[in-house]
């Protein structure tokens, strides 16, 4: 499970998603990626926090917060 958050015009929004153990170590391989730079470059209003035995931190936008599906 992962939880998806976000902050808003000063509101924090905050959704777990369910996912796939592939699309878990997928998400995590890419925010445990030597490239953090891309990470940084991202719009800080955005996190994801991976809720795992690993556990993971990034401010990668997903697509679907970008275009407003949840």
């Amino acid at each position: 499970m992962i939880l998806i958050s976000f902050n808003l015009n000063g509101e924090s929004l905050s959704k777990s998603v369910k996912l796939p153990l592939s699309t878990r170590e997928l998400l995590i391989n890419i925010f445990y990626s030597s490239d953090r730079n891309l990470i940084e470059k991202m719009n800080k209003n955005f996190f994801l926090v991976l809720l795992d035995s690993k556990p993971a931190y990034s401010f990668l936008v997903p697509a679907f917060m970008l275009n407003g599906r949840s």
